[in-house]
């Protein structure tokens, strides 16, 4: 038994977890324009939050999901998003089996596409500032064969561009747009387009199974980045 690698891999899995925990604070403060650096509090009593409160996912079954000093029910999910990433950065570990730079660089694009998935999900939009850095690593990661990535990319961007500007808006956002764009400069043509095809089919699918059930009306607006994020991810795994 590899015990250095099971130290390593469960080092990733707790990384997984506090990013997960920070982005939580994040997708609620950042697009309301608050401050990230505030302590958190229980959103209904209003009482600061002490470390041992803030342990992602351990502390909230450590209270029984409820506020320690209110006892109102905290919404599981936060350790559900902390738990999701920290499995997902523990399933890119495993696909290396070692930590060097590269696992590094796919770990931060695998932090920025759930990071993007989380707040398009809950406000229906994509900061800008996530996908400039997302930009960033696409050069870092293909900036000395980037030319093989440029039409793919503008094909794939034009076609969301059209969808978005006959739709006025509506069946797919400006974000999406340029969401689509920064993606195919990471991944190649085949891998891209997979994840593409992933996005429709589980946008389609899950879609549907919501306006059937009454969840959403046929004409209410449903986020497509968390779509673009879950097949981009598995493309990426797979492309590893």
């Amino acid at each position: 038994m590899n015990f250095q690698l099971i130290a390593l891999a469960l080092w990733v899995f707790a990384l997984g977890l506090s990013f997960g925990s920070f982005f939580n604070v994040f997708a609620d403060r950042y697009p309301k324009g608050l401050s990230l650096l505030g302590r958190s509090h229980c959103d209904s009593c209003e009482h600061q939050l002490s470390a041992m409160d803030l342990i992602p996912v351990f502390s909230y079954f450590f209270l029984g999901g409820k506020c320690r000093y209110c006892r109102k029910p905290f919404s599981i999910e936060y350790s559900v998003v902390e738990l999701t990433l920290g499995i997902i950065f523990l399933t890119f570990f495993l696909k290396f089996s070692v930590l060097d730079l590269n696992l590094i660089l796919f770990l931060a694009l695998t932090a920025l596409l759930f990071l993007i998935a989380l707040i398009d999900f809950k406000y229906t939009f994509i900061p800008d500032e996530l996908l400039i850095i997302t930009l960033i690593l696409a050069l870092l990661k293909n900036g000395s064969s980037l030319s093989q990535f440029i039409l793919p990319a503008f094909v794939a961007t034009g076609a969301f561009y059209l969808l978005h500007s006959l739709s006025k808006g509506r069946a797919m956002g400006f974000g999406d747009v340029k969401f689509v764009f920064v993606m195919g400069l990471i991944l190649p043509a085949f891998w891209y387009a997979l994840g593409l095809y992933i996005a429709f089919l589980t946008g389609g699918l899950i879609s549907g199974i919501l306006v059937l059930t009454k969840v959403k009306k046929l004409k209410s607006v449903i986020a497509f980045g968390p779509f673009l994020s879950v097949g981009f991810l598995i493309s990426l795994w797979l492309f590893l």
